[in-house]
């Protein structure tokens, strides 16, 4: 798989980043923030994406993500959507004067027609919708994206089972009563090849966590 763009830093750089970033959003907000950072791999997402264009996230929560695009160089404006408007407060109390950072209350079954964009990114978002709704969301997608463009789909793997019940341990405590829809990633891949883009994926398994990284590119 060829990269899109060069590595931001490495994970303890982005830490440090988040913690500083964080400071007006409150102590509960940084620690939350900041405590993510530890449990994604940031940076390695981070170097597939393009340098400059529009960007939006769904399901940003706090905005760790879009943050770190908006501050890793290159020229880019981003967006940053959550249906969570706590999560929200916490993300819109670190844009300060940034004209190119923005985050709003946004539930991705409503998000409607929105400005093409040169990149979207989901990071941990889709194994909390359902198997209809995450196809529904991967069609948005792919009429959000201009011709080109590229989509980020950070996920869990159902492999190997043991990081896999251990996610689902994280969040049951962390999100409880919500039942997870986690796709295996041959299985993603399909989905994202049959909806018309090119896709390939590479494992980034951290700690306990089983993650995937999904680069899908619309044709």
């Amino acid at each position: 798989m060829s990269r899109a763009g060069s590595a931001a830093g490495d994970a303890g750089g982005i830490s440090r980043l988040i913690w500083r970033l964080y400071a007006p959003a409150g102590l509960r907000g940084r620690l939350l923030a900041y405590g993510r950072t530890y449990l994604c791999p940031f940076e390695r997402i981070l170097s597939y994406a393009p340098s400059r264009g529009r960007f939006i996230e769904i399901g940003c929560g706090t905005g760790v993500f879009a943050n770190l695009l908006a501050t890793a160089g290159g020229e880019r404006d981003v967006v940053g959507y959550d249906a969570d408007p706590a999560a929200i407060a916490v993300a819109q109390a670190t844009v300060g004067g940034r004209s190119k950072m923005k985050f709003a209350v946004a539930r991705v079954e409503g998000l409607g027609p929105l400005e093409p964009a040169d990149a979207i990114a989901a990071i941990d978002l889709f194994h909390h919708l359902d198997a209809a709704t995450q196809l529904q969301t991967i069609d948005w997608v792919n009429r959000t994206l201009k011709p080109g463009g590229v989509f980020l789909l950070k996920e869990i793997d159902r492999h190997p089972a043991w990081m896999y019940f251990a996610n689902k341990l994280h969040d049951a405590i962390m999100d409880p009563g919500n039942p997870l829809c986690v796709r295996p990633h041959e299985e993603y891949l399909r989905v994202l090849q049959a909806a018309g883009f090119e896709a390939t994926c590479e494992s980034m398994h951290k700690l306990v966590y089983p993650h995937v990284l999904f680069v899908a590119r619309k044709r």
